[in-house]
């Protein structure tokens, strides 16, 4: 499934969601190796963009519903087909999604200032994982898991998703093994 505009999306009382960006891959088999090692099976997965072609999203696909936008590298293949950001609406959450373009040390704030006031912006660009506060808006960058630019290695990030909270994770992955680097969660006042 492809957004280009404010969706809502209720799959259930709980979503599991993986987030993957910069993963410069047309094929699906590696990262599609390292999905099936991961120790829970996504809901959704969303895809900060530079995915760079069609293998690599039809095998996400082939898992389940996907959320992908278009990154700098992505070129044809991307053209008329993602959108340069999404904003989604999950079980009440307001969710924006964007590559980011820049220098590294302006992609989150690039990222930041391109949407209103959501609960969490995710975004890519920079090959680097990131959870950050940032005036009432979580900020997510999960990283890369093929071509990391941190001395965390490869990375991806994981939500889970209820109505009344947002739990954030940006975990490293090596060898199908994970280890939590940030964590974030976020309760709905009542």
């Amino acid at each position: 499934m492809y957004l280009n505009d404010i969706y809502q999306v209720h799959l259930g009382a709980r979503l599991d969601i993986l987030i993957i960006s910069d993963t410069h891959m047309s094929l699906s088999s590696e990262i599609c190796q390292k999905l099936d090692a991961l120790s829970f099976k996504p809901d959704l997965i969303i895809h900060a963009g530079d995915i760079t072609g069609d293998g690599l999203l039809n095998g996400l696909k082939n898992r389940t519903d996907v959320v992908a936008v278009r990154g700098n590298m992505d070129g044809d293949f991307a053209t008329g087909r993602l959108p340069e950001s999404v904003e989604l609406d999950l079980l009440g959450w307001k969710i924006g999604v964007i590559h980011g373009r820049g220098a590294p040390a302006v992609v989150a704030a690039y990222a930041r200032s391109s949407f209103g006031n959501p609960d969490l912006i995710i975004f890519g660009h920079t090959h680097v994982p990131c959870l950050e506060l940032s005036g009432g808006t979580l900020l997510m960058n999960p990283g890369s898991l093929t071509s990391p630019r941190s001395d965390s290695g490869p990375t991806y990030a994981r939500i889970a998703l209820t109505k009344e909270a947002m739990d954030c994770q940006i975990l490293t992955y090596s060898g199908g093994s994970t280890e939590e680097i940030a964590r974030h969660r976020i309760r709905r006042p009542v």
